[in-house]
């Protein structure tokens, strides 16, 4: 039984109230959008039990090792909490394979090469047809082959030619350069 503009006026008013919240929302998050790393790992404490969240976060740590610029101790401390995020989503998941992508790089940054052989592996397990699965084999073999050079020019022949063996095995088209 109110006027007409009375119903207007409270319409807008709770209307503004509301796009003003709205808007103070949206600049508090707007800081946290900075980049898709900023984002993942500011969620993971809002939502840390997700599977995919603590996924993400561990892609945004693994993504900060590799910025130029980083020392060593902040490349491992990155790699640190990438590993502990990957892990925990494979804590939530154990048949995630975005989970396994991530830690397969995190060991690679680590010289864990078998390891990341593993990660990679059970991706191909779960998802036969997982994109670029390939170029992850191709980079791992290039790891290999410098692991094996490296450890002949030490003197470490035998060792060596086991991990050009594993080179080889991942990615025959990598001796074509040698």
């Amino acid at each position: 039984k109110m006027p007409m503009q009375t119903k207007k006026s409270l319409l807008f008013g709770g209307v503004s109230l509301l796009a003003v919240v709205c808007l103070g929302e949206t600049v508090i998050r707007n800081t946290q959008w900075m980049d898709d790393q900023t984002l993942f790992i500011h969620d993971v404490g809002v939502v840390p039990y997700s599977c995919r969240v603590n996924n993400n976060a561990g892609w945004g740590y693994l993504g900060r090792s590799e910025k130029v610029g980083n020392t060593v101790e902040q490349a491992k401390a990155y790699l640190d909490s990438a590993h502990k995020y990957s892990i925990r989503a494979l804590h939530y998941d154990p048949k995630y394979e975005g989970a396994y992508l991530n830690l397969g790089g995190v060991y690679l940054h680590q010289g864990l090469l078998d390891s990341a052989k593993y990660c990679w592996n059970m991706v191909e397990q779960l998802h036969p047809n997982y994109p670029n699965i390939k170029g992850k084999y191709i980079l791992l073999s290039q790891f290999y082959l410098a692991q094996g050079l490296d450890l002949g020019k030490n003197g470490k022949a035998k060792e060596g030619i086991v991990y050009l063996k594993k080179a080889l095995f991942e990615d025959t088209a990598n001796f074509s350069n040698i």
